[in-house]
């Protein structure tokens, strides 16, 4: 079955507010919770929305001593990676793009379209220079290695309003090389 990456962002965007919406979670407090406490409850979740979710699908890693890894999810071709920050987590370092350089690595390697899911439960989101940290990608070590564009998808809630947005940004590696020899 073929799956849209907009259909993928589309299910973890009525994740994300149901999540969030005090009808649902009651006093179960899902915006305190971190990436590992959530993944099962989003693989439930996607298994219900798609029918047919892979975990921890292994993955090529470059640059790291097993040259191996894992990847979250795989829902149809498009591989998922999922980074949480908590309610209450001042610092933005648990979503930029230097603390997710393994992630970002594995969705580089990924043969097919991938998706970095990015939840933000505190109150201070990302700026989109933040974002734009993205398109600048890690190394992957000597070689000439194959890589894939993937997209990061930025789920937060504004500030004031308290409405629950997101940011979708694609991530090319030919666009990024492009650019490096621009400079």
């Amino acid at each position: 079955m073929r799956i849209a990456i907009n259909e993928v962002v589309e299910a973890f965007g009525v994740l994300f507010v149901n999540l969030l919406d005090r009808d649902f979670a009651k006093s179960a407090g899902f915006e305190h919770y971190s990436e590992s406490e959530l993944l099962h409850i989003v693989r439930a979740f996607l298994l219900g929305w798609f029918g047919k979710v892979e975990p921890e699908i292994a993955s090529s890693l470059p640059g790291c001593v097993s040259s191996s890894g894992r990847i979250d999810f795989r829902v149809g071709d498009v591989a998922v990676e999922l980074a949480v920050r908590k309610y209450g987590d001042k610092h933005k370092r648990k979503l930029c793009a230097k603390e997710n350089e393994t992630e970002v690595k594995k969705l580089l390697r990924h043969n097919g379209p991938s998706l970095l899911v990015l939840f933000d439960f505190s109150r201070t989101h990302l700026s989109g220079e933040d974002l734009e940290e993205y398109r600048v990608l890690p190394s992957l070590g000597r070689g000439n290695w194959r890589t894939s564009a993937f997209h990061v998808a930025y789920f937060h809630r504004e500030t004031k309003t308290d409405e629950k947005v997101y940011t979708k940004i694609m991530v090319s590696p030919a666009a990024a090389k492009r650019a490096k020899l621009a400079a």
